[in-house]
Parts: C-alpha cells; structure tokens; sequence
C-alpha cells in the first residue's frame, strides 16, 4: 500500500523532480521515489504490517526539495496521505531583537553581534550583527537542528557584555544555562545586568 502526496511552495506552485524518501525502523525499509511535474509523489510497495505482524505506524517521510529546506513527518502509516509546503520564511529562520533593560535598542555607539551555535555538538555556525532598531535575522537554518544563541555588546570594538539567550529570553553567563530553539521562533532578547 502507498504512501502518497505532493510537494508545493508556499504560493501553491508545484515542486518537480523532488526526492522523497520514506522510511521505517520497525520494517527496516527505506523507499526512494520523486515528484512528477505536478509536484505529486507515490510510494509504493510499503508494508502494512511488520514482521510480527504489528501494524506499521512509524513511516517517516522525508523530502529534499532544491532551494528549500528539507522536511520530514513522522509517525505515517501506508495508505496515509502526506503533503508538504515548502517556505523560506519560518521554517529556515531564527530572528528577534535586542534590547537594554528598559526596552530600548541599544545606541548607535554599541554593535550587537549576535552567534548561533549548533546546541547539540556546540559547533559555531554563523555571526549577525543587529540593526538600528535591534534586530536580527539567521536565514537558512536546517529545521531539524537545534540551536543556541550567544549575544555580544561592543563598543570602540571591546566587548562589554557577553551573554547567552537563557530562560525568558533574558541573557546568561553559563553556556549550561542557555535555552535550546529551533526555528521559527522570533526571540525578545534583553541581556541581564
């Protein structure tokens, strides 16, 4: 029995000659197939029931769309229906702003760097600095990844303050204490005095 749907961009335009994958643990199977012109898949030939004959309900299924992020939904089972949109927008970003304790974006004198860090091997990915009103945009970021993210205050090019993004969005000293995001999230980060 199939596993079947379609792959779109967030405008309704249909993705071809996308790879789609489905897989599962408890058959031990992997299936590979592709999006025809109209942006639909089918994958056949999946099982419905396991080796003891338990009903399958752990397909996931994955796809590797060209200049989108890539997507999985877990937890399918065969004859399930799975479509997926694809977007640029949330589902690859991680954006907020900065702020001083009262809420205001710091002054013109001071650059806010802002890093993010991949939060389960700690490897550093990528700098932004804000804007004058405090904000700041990561774009392209695998939503499958987990993050944390590191705030920095400079002035004349010397470091002031150094914090990360903790509990309540509000900074921390111990990388221990920082909080994980994936994204999608938009962050109102204040650092502590």
């Amino acid at each position: 029995m199939p596993i079947s749907g379609y792959v779109r961009d967030e405008t309704g335009v249909p993705l071809s000659n996308v790879r789609v994958e489905v897989s599962s643990a408890s058959t031990q199977s992997l299936e590979i197939g592709s999006t025809d012109n109209n942006g639909n898949y089918i994958i056949n030939g999946l099982a419905i029931y396991n080796q003891h004959s338990y009903l399958v309900s752990d397909y996931i299924v994955k796809i590797y769309p060209n200049e989108f992020p890539v997507q999985l939904k877990a937890q399918r089972r065969a004859g399930d229906t799975v479509n997926f949109i694809c977007s640029h927008k949330s589902y690859n970003e991680l954006s907020g702003t900065v702020t001083d304790n009262s809420g205001q974006p710091y002054t013109a004198d001071h650059t806010i760097i802002v890093k993010i860090f991949n939060a389960v091997n700690g490897i550093f990915i990528v700098k932004v600095a804000t804007n004058e009103l405090g904000e700041f945009q990561f774009k392209g970021l695998n939503p499958d990844d987990q993050y944390m993210i590191k705030f920095n205050i400079l002035k004349n090019g010397l470091i002031e303050k150094s914090q990360w993004c903790g509990e309540s969005e509000v900074g921390v000293d111990n990388k221990e204490l920082a909080k994980i995001y994936q994204t999608g999230v938009i962050i109102n980060f204040i650092f502590k005095n």
